[in-house]
Formats: structure tokens, C-alpha cells, sequence
């Protein structure tokens, strides 16, 4: 029991998920791309995910556990979403740039010391 709750936990974790709507994803070939992409940056699906992953042109991403999830179909959340907005492929990809960046950082030098 405690596993399958750890498991349902994944996408909230840290908060909220990055909530990704693009009209690329509403293309087959570019969806796979992004998709690509994520795994590339060590990304997986949600284990609970059951979802065709080109039912649905939205996509919940967690940076922190980097987990993502296709939606069954629009309407259907699986976690709060940072900012309660929607943002296209780009502005993820920008924003993952920077807490990227700052994961570097905190794994080579150790959390700043205001972070409690």
C-alpha cells in the first residue's frame, strides 16, 4: 500500500507539475520529438499513466521527480499546476534550462545556505 501511494504521490511531489499545451503536441511527429526530449533529459511516464500518449495535446511534467503524464483526456488533472497556466514546449524548455542549471550547481557546491 505504502509503494502504490508513493506512486500516485510522484506527480505532485515538490508542489506541482509544469502543465505543457502546445500545438505541436497535437501532432503525432512532434509530440514524439518533445517526448524524445524528456527522455533524453531522464524523464519517464508516470506509472499509473494507462493513456494513449497521443490522446491528449496536454502534458504534466514534475521537474522534480521527472515524471510526466499524458492526459486521458482534457479536463482530467493529476496534480496541481505550477501558476494554474498552461505554457507551450519552449517556455518548458527554458524553464527546465534554469532549474537544471541550479540542480548543477546545488549537486557540485551543496544548497545555498538559505534553503531550509
Amino acid at each position: 500500500m505504502e509503494e502504490e501511494m508513493n506512486v500516485y504521490k510522484k506527480m505532485s511531489y515538490g508542489g506541482s507539475c509544469i502543465l505543457v499545451s502546445d500545438k505541436e503536441l497535437k501532432n503525432c511527429g512532434e509530440k514524439k520529438k518533445f517526448l524524445e526530449y524528456l527522455k533524453n533529459e531522464g524523464f519517464s511516464l508516470w506509472e499509473i499513466d494507462k493513456g494513449s500518449i497521443y490522446q491528449c495535446p496536454l502534458l504534466f511534467i514534475n521537474i522534480c521527480t521527472k515524471t510526466w503524464a499524458n492526459l486521458p483526456k482534457v479536463g482530467v488533472g493529476v496534480a496541481p499546476v505550477f501558476g494554474h497556466q498552461a505554457i507551450s514546449i519552449d517556455e518548458f524548455k527554458v524553464i527546465y534550462g534554469i532549474y537544471k542549471k541550479h540542480q548543477e550547481k546545488w549537486d557540485r557546491e551543496g544548497r545555498p545556505s538559505f534553503w531550509v
